[in-house]
């Protein structure tokens, strides 16, 4: 700033400066508690101008962040006019606190103090021609109400917004200092947080209205804008990139046997519950807001397809398992009717070996003997008793055209339909599910990143 830029600042010793305000105090009825321009009815205008040299710990669940940063003010203070040489340096809080000093906060902070170390940092000049400068360092923690519907491919613009908290307008008004080559509100290009960067700065001038007790007023205010954009590698690692991996591992449930239940239930229940646990994790940090976050939509639908692929087995399960009976039930009525049709007349007495008693089935510990000899599975020996079921209820229907039914033969004719059918399933699934989760990954990113992308 131009009040900056003087090459001859001499601090004068605090005797000197206390004679100088004495002095006024004395012949011109100094008043620190009245505004420079109050006694001629007229408006101290305050010039306003800000540095931020640091930020940390922006804490997305309270919604916050801290700042480090310098406040620069200038005025007219025509009272404390004096004749010497140089601009007189204030390094003393005694006697800053003597002169009148604009009463500025932040109206959205929710805890700022002034640095004091090794000495308070702060320093007043006093311009012969009656221009005050005021310096300070200050910490403060900013509120900031962010829209995190995109999140984390989210920028986020967070106010600052100064006040006088007695002065109404027409007694102080607050303007940003915009004389260049000075800008009013900057900020170090080195600042980047652990998830957040700073884009860009806005500045610009606000009247927030007051209604109190016996009336209202206006209260003059700046506000300045902080730029921010989310850093997207940290959540690529730590929730895009293992989400798509859990998605992908219970895709290996297709590639397994229809029959191995064990395998394949304990496959998808395991991912499923390992991403959702990773998916509370990744939340935990977030507030709980009313609406659906870019984040959501991702680890829902990563969620929503491991649950479809669960229902997919259950699907297949289920038609190998339910379907037998109706299978049995059409092939063995339908052999009736052809016996009964065309080779009623040729069949011929069976053998005592291969009579109806010897083709009774006997299930025994999960072993079943039959003429046929063979080694069946818990499948089979379902379907066998199924089978015989259904023969005693229509035995005496049918009468002896069952004798000559070899009821072994719709078991296997069946369980190998079922099966086929059950393993087409299971091949469209391998393709049908990458591809559902490709062309979303594919929408979901030219969605947020391309098509929503905020300049």
């Amino acid at each position: 700033m131009h009040y900056l830029s003087t090459s001859s600042l001499r601090a004068e010793s605090a005797d000197r400066l206390l004679r100088i305000i004495g002095n006024g105090v004395v012949k011109d009825g100094y008043n620190m508690f009245m505004t420079p321009s109050q006694a001629q009815g007229k408006t101290t205008v305050v010039s306003v101008a800000i540095y931020i040299e640091s930020m940390s710990s922006f804490r997305t669940q309270t919604m916050d962040f801290e700042v480090d940063m310098y406040l620069a003010l200038a005025w007219y203070d025509r009272r404390l006019a004096h004749n010497c040489t140089h601009p007189v340096l204030v390094t003393h809080k005694f006697i800053a606190d003597r002169l009148w000093q604009p009463d500025l906060y932040f109206v959205n902070s929710k805890f700022a103090y002034l640095q004091e170390v090794t000495t308070p940092n702060f320093m007043v000049i006093v311009y012969p021609d009656g221009l005050i400068f005021k310096s300070m360092r200050l910490d403060v923690t900013l509120s900031c109400m962010m829209d995190l519907q995109r999140f984390p491919m989210d920028k986020q613009e967070c106010p600052l917004i100064i006040q006088s908290y007695a002065y109404v307008e027409n007694l102080v008004n607050l303007t940003w200092h915009e004389d260049p080559p000075y800008f009013p509100f900057g900020s170090n290009s080195e600042i980047k947080t652990n998830d957040m960067v700073i884009t860009n700065t806005k500045f610009e001038k606000c009247l927030i209205p007051y209604r109190f007790f016996r009336g209202s007023g206006n209260w003059s205010c700046i506000r300045g804008l902080i730029v921010m954009k989310r850093l997207m590698l940290f959540h690529i690692i730590q929730t895009y990139f293992p989400s798509a991996m859990l998605v992908s591992i219970s895709w290996m449930s297709f590639w397994l046997d229809p029959r191995a239940s064990p395998a394949r239930v304990t496959l998808t229940i395991t991912t499923l519950l390992t991403l959702t646990t990773m998916s509370n994790g990744a939340r935990q940090d977030l507030p709980q807001v009313s609406y659906i976050k870019a984040l959501d939509i991702w680890l829902t639908f990563s969620q929503a397809l491991i649950f479809l692929v669960l229902l997919e087995y259950s699907f297949v399960s289920y038609y190998l398992t339910k379907r037998d009976y109706d299978c049995i039930h059409r092939r063995i009525f339908g052999a009736s009717e052809i016996y009964s049709e065309t080779e009623k007349k040729n069949l011929e007495p069976q053998s005592p070996m291969t009579s109806s008693r010897t083709r009774r089935y006997s299930i025994d510990n999960g072993h079943t003997n039959s003429i046929n000899a063979y080694t069946v599975s818990a499948g089979l020996t379902r379907c066998l008793r199924n089978t015989a079921t259904l023969v005693a209820k229509t035995q005496q229907e049918h009468g002896k055209l069952f004798d000559n039914f070899d009821i072994s033969k719709p078991c296997q004719k069946c369980m190998a339909s079922n099966e086929f059918v059950a393993r087409q399933i299971d091949y469209y699934s391998r393709f049908l599910f990458p591809s559902v989760f490709l062309l979303f990954s594919t929408c979901y990113w030219l969605y947020y990143s391309w098509y929503t992308n905020e300049d």
